[in-house]
Parts: C-alpha cells; sequence; structure tokens
C-alpha cells in the first residue's frame, strides 16, 4: 500500500492543498510553520480518527466557519486504489466515506460513517481496536505500527520505547510475524540471517548460555580478560609498594635531617667552648 494523493481544505493553517505522490521516496521541504508536520497529522486523521473525535477540535480554522477535511488515496498492493474522504466535526455536519476503485476514475462506495473507521483498521492491520470495541481510545487511536509508520517527528524516543504488547489487539504482531518471514526468504537477508544464526550456534548452547571450553569462541576473550585484569592487580600491588617504599624513604629523610642538625649543633658548642 502506498500512499498517491493527498488533499486539504481548512485543515488547521491549511485553507487548501493538495499532494500528489510518486512512486519511492517523497520528501515535503520548506521553511518552518508552512505546515510540513500538518500534512503528516492530516495522514494520520484520514487513516485513524473517527470524524466525531473531539481530538480534530485543535484543527478547526479559528478565523471562519468551517470544518476541517481530508481526502487521502491510497494504491492497494493488488491494483486497487481506495479514497478515504473525512470531514470532521461532532456533529451531523461530520462524515466518513470509503470508495475503491479499478482504475483511479470511477469509484463505488464500499462503506460508510463508522463501517469506514472498521474496515481501514481490519485492512491496516496495524493492532488498533475497532471503534467502539474494547480497549478502543477516545482521541487518535495509537500501536507500535501506527507509531513507527506515522510518528510525528517528536516522538523518536516513543517509538522506540513502545513495544507491540500495549496494542489494543494482536493483529499489529501478526502482521509483524508474517512481513519478518516473508523477509526472511530474501536470498541476501537469509544469506545475513544464516551467518548470524552460525555465530550464535558456535557461542551459545540450545538454552542459550554461553559455550566453555578451549575452542569456544568467547574463550579467547575470557583469557584477555583475566590477562588483563591479573595485570591490573599486579601493576595495584607494584603501586602500593612504591607508595611504602616512597613512605619509608620519607621517614628515612626526616631522621637523617634530625640528625644532621643535632651534629651541627654539637659542632657548632664545641667549637664555641674551645
Amino acid at each position: 500500500m502506498r500512499i498517491a494523493r493527498l488533499a486539504l481544505r481548512d485543515f488547521g493553517r491549511l485553507r487548501e492543498t493538495t499532494l500528489d505522490f510518486g512512486r519511492g521516496l517523497n520528501v515535503v521541504y520548506g521553511p518552518n510553520d508552512l505546515g510540513k508536520s500538518t500534512l503528516g497529522k492530516a495522514i494520520r486523521a484520514a487513516l485513524l480518527l473517527p470524524v466525531t473525535s473531539s481530538h480534530a477540535e485543535a484543527w478547526v480554522p479559528w478565523d471562519r466557519d468551517a470544518r476541517p477535511h481530508v481526502e487521502l488515496t491510497l494504491q492497494l498492493e493488488e491494483g486497487r486504489v481506495w479514497r478515504i474522504t473525512k470531514t470532521f466535526a461532532r456533529d451531523a455536519r461530520g462524515t466518513s466515506l470509503l470508495e475503491s476503485s479499478a482504475d483511479g476514475l470511477t469509484f463505488t462506495v464500499e462503506a460508510r460513517g463508522r463501517e469506514v473507521d472498521q474496515r481501514l483498521r481490519d485492512e491496516l492491520r496495524w493492532g488498533i481496536a475497532r471503534p467502539g470495541g474494547k480497549g478502543g481510545t477516545r482521541g487518535m487511536p495509537e500501536s507500535f505500527l501506527a507509531k513507527v509508520l506515522l510518528g510525528e517527528q517528536t516522538e523518536t524516543d516513543a517509538i522506540l520505547a513502545r513495544g507491540v504488547g500495549g496494542d489494543g489487539t494482536e493483529e499489529g504482531r501478526a502482521l509483524l510475524t508474517d512481513a519478518l518471514e516473508a523477509f526472511a526468504q530474501d536470498p541476501i537477508f537469509k544469506a545475513i540471517l544464516d551467518a548470524a544464526q552460525r555465530e550464535v550456534d558456535a557461542a551459545f548452547t540450545a538454552r542459550g548460555k554461553a559455550k566453555r571450553g578451549k575452542h569456544a569462541p568467547r574463550t579467547p576473550l575470557v583469557e584477555a580478560r583475566n590477562a588483563a585484569k591479573g595485570a591490573l592487580e599486579e601493576a595495584e600491588r607494584a603501586w602500593w609498594e612504591a607508595e611504602a617504599v616512597e613512605r619509608e624513604l620519607g621517614a628515612a629523610r626526616s631522621r637523617w635531617q634530625a640528625a644532621e642538625a643535632a651534629r651541627r649543633a654539637a659542632a657548632a658548642a664545641k667549637e664555641a667552648a674551645e
């Protein structure tokens, strides 16, 4: 699935904007406060947010009577095209429509209203609970894949910290498992994976414990660590011995200086007596 087109109207700071996306990497650039982040918010809203959610009130224009409107066109893998159209409002003005097409020109209605979000979540399989179902949220729905694929630039730490265990359903975990299994069949990836597995098998037992013995991969490292530890301990002993010798030399120097002072005093007294 790829995003083919995004059209906005009265969405946050953007009065009316349309973007057509090509295949591969697309880069949207420009100065700060141009509305680039708003484009990302609109894509998330089209895919994840019910039109009656109060979360959408943050995008209502403050200077005119208008409701945020977004139209998102998706190119699916099997050649189908989906067009999602949402107008966000907590009253009757809130509408949601899902259409499909085989040629991108003639569209047929697939779902309306609340059913749109259910169909989208079924299609995406991102681990988000059905609207109104157990585990559903009032605001913007969240899941591991939703964070990874549609995360905001300020959410890097949250993206890295989140796992699939916090998802509302197991669909995200299953989708990731299927994707990794399919990816593992790629010859290059499989060669890398097999090489990594050989290294793991050489270093660890079937129960995950580090192997021991003369030919175990970690044995030279352990020996080098022990040798370094022994050298460090020997150096510490030598340092403490040098410290003790230095203290003895200091004490001997003090005794010598006292004896020398006494000798000079005695010599001076003798000379005075004569």
